[in-house]
């Protein structure tokens, strides 16, 4: 079995067993390659992405020096009995050619896309993005550094949020609200500013009966927010709060909705703070920080289903300078109308409690704009 692995420490898995790929920088042009396997990747772009907009003296030879070394390694597949990985010259550049599934990334990709196609039946949703966040083993790009690394992995774990949610809400239609609370608190502990995380867990902690909890959850998240970002809770994740606050009950989804609602049409939901945020090498969700590919080459890394999401202002004078969302490339984002706003928010819960429990967290932050 052949397996090229990016999400997490970038390895080569053969027969079983991780295959030495080299130094860090080795490492970093087989992650150049795999996430556009199947494409061809012009020799300024792979150097680029290695060293930087500024790349060192001697950082070509370098490069081939590498590609003739990862070619070695591509031949050994062969005998694994399958596909083997193929290192192709092409014109101004190389292509790495690999199986659908060879590659971690793509066989991401392609699950979620299944999972998110119009029509699939919920039973159906819930096990492909199972097998898709199963395939998650850490930090992607483990160990390396670099402008290109970082805009990559930022990217990635935006997306595997968006298919936590997505799963999560599948959950919530299937009726099974029990089975999402704990993931959902262990996820959001990575990722303490998801605003999309901690109002499915309010969801579902609400349809569990601990409506306490899922108070203390909003409690905590508007904190955060106000602590690290000076902003306020959105309007769907306000909305949710002031449902549970009158004791309403939520739909086959989890939540209040029409017979039009996207989440009960199988669709992809917006989220004014999933596109409108960034995440930083600790993995903190975060809004205004996140910085979009400027520059970057066709296929940075494979477009996957993600919502748009309006900007959002921060706390203060009227004049205070809104908190925008990242840029992102056109087909990271998909033509869904926002929801509707929701009532105001209710006062009158505490802002202590455990409701949403936080993970150990890094102290790398991303730069602010």
């Amino acid at each position: 079995m052949v397996q090229l692995r990016l999400l997490g420490p970038v390895e080569l898995e053969l027969r079983g067993r991780v295959e030495e790929l080299g130094p860090p920088q080795r490492r970093a042009v087989v992650a150049a390659l795999a996430v556009d396997a199947g494409r061809p990747v012009p020799v300024d772009v792979l150097t680029e992405r290695i060293w930087g907009a500024d790349p060192p003296p001697g950082a070509r030879r370098a490069l081939y020096s590498h590609i003739a070394r990862i070619r070695r390694v591509c031949e050994r597949t062969g005998d694994a009995g399958e596909e083997p990985l193929r290192l192709l010259r092409r014109s101004g550049g190389y292509q790495l050619e690999a199986g659908q599934d060879q590659v971690d990334l793509h066989r991401f990709r392609r699950l979620d896309e299944l999972a998110r196609r119009p029509g699939q039946p919920a039973g159906t949703q819930v096990s492909l993005l199972r097998e898709a966040l199963a395939l998650w083993r850490g930090e992607p790009l483990t160990g390396l550094d670099g402008p290109w690394a970082g805009r990559v992995r930022q990217a990635w774990h935006r997306r595997r949020v968006d298919a936590a949610v997505l799963l999560a809400e599948g959950e919530l239609r299937e009726g099974d609200p029990a089975a999402v609370v704990q993931p959902l608190t262990d996820l959001l502990g990575e990722y303490p500013l998801a605003e999309p995380l901690a109002e499915v867990l309010m969801r579902a902690l609400h349809a569990v009966g601990d409506s306490a909890g899922a108070l203390r959850c909003f409690a905590e998240i508007r904190h955060r927010l106000a602590e690290e970002l000076g902003a306020d809770p959105g309007e769907r994740i306000g909305g949710t709060h002031a449902a549970i606050l009158r004791g309403r009950r939520f739909g086959g989804g989890g939540r209040t909705a029409s017979a039009g609602d996207p989440v009960r049409a199988g669709r992809p939901v917006p989220d004014e703070r999933r596109l409108g945020a960034g995440v930083g090498p600790s993995g903190t969700y975060v809004t205004g920080g996140a910085r979009s590919p400027v520059g970057a080459p066709p296929a940075t890394e494979p477009a996957l289903p993600s919502s748009a999401a309006p900007a959002r202002t921060t706390r203060g004078a009227p004049s205070a300078r809104p908190v925008v969302p990242a840029a992102a490339p056109p087909d990271e984002v998909a033509a869904v109308r926002p929801p509707a706003p929701a009532a105001p928010a209710a006062s009158g819960e505490s802002r202590s409690g455990t409701g949403c429990r936080r993970g150990p967290r890094s102290t790398s932050r991303l730069n602010s704009p």
